[in-house]
């Protein structure tokens, strides 16, 4: 929940995987400094794709104090509606995602689908805006909504990204919104320097900003 590695090696004889990935560390305003690693495969066997992050942070400026991780992962297969290049060509399907809180004996699994639509002819080839849909989960986790989106312009100088995610019942009974909203410049190469708003209603200091530098890992 406060930042971004991936994860991925898969092989198949027909269609090479696209692995990418990013690590960053950050300080958040609410005396918080984390890491991240975030990333994801795509072009897995029979057209699945993979994607997934890591976080974990210290309290109150402590950083030999670090905290128990909070993980998600989430395989998913779009299926082909139309034609590949349409908007809608290769954009909805099933997919499945496992959240786990590293302080909790257990995690929650998740079934929905997801929806990508092929937006590259109105907004660039790096671009990705997405939906997911959460009805079912194990450990009561209820019911998930979440939008998120990301983009690379200017020959990959200025960056944004983000999410907005809707948990309608989780398990204390009450709906919860986690949000990060994040804009960066590129520095050197793949490195690029970050600024990020967050909401987290999990936390009791919900509202925080973060800065800090990311190292994208990819062609």
């Amino acid at each position: 929940m406060f930042g971004n590695i991936i994860l991925g090696t898969w092989s198949c004889s027909e269609v090479q995987p696209k692995p990418w990935g990013k690590v960053a560390g950050y300080y958040d305003t609410r005396g918080m400094p984390s890491v991240s690693l975030t990333g994801g495969v795509n072009d897995l066997p029979l057209g699945a794709d993979f994607f997934g992050f890591i976080d974990d942070y210290s309290e109150e400026n402590h950083w030999d104090d670090v905290q128990n991780p909070y993980a998600e992962f989430k395989l998913y297969k779009k299926a082909t509606l139309g034609s590949v290049d349409s908007v809608l060509g290769k954009s909805v399907g099933p997919a499945v995602q496992y959240d786990r809180d590293f302080s909790l004996k257990q995690g929650i699994t998740r079934l929905g689908l997801t929806f990508e639509p092929n937006l590259s002819e109105y907004i660039g080839g790096d671009s990705l805006v997405g939906a997911n849909v959460y009805p079912f989960s194990s450990e009561n986790g209820g019911v998930q909504l979440g939008v998120y989106a990301v983009d690379y312009f200017f020959d990959d100088f200025f960056c944004y990204d983000g999410f907005f995610d809707y948990d309608v019942n989780p398990q204390d009974g009450k709906p919860k919104i986690v949000s990060e909203i994040q804009a960066g410049v590129r520095i050197w190469k793949n490195v690029y320097g970050v600024v990020e708003g967050r909401y987290n209603e999990y936390l009791d200091d919900k509202f925080g900003a973060g800065i800090g530098l990311e190292l994208l890992l990819r062609d």
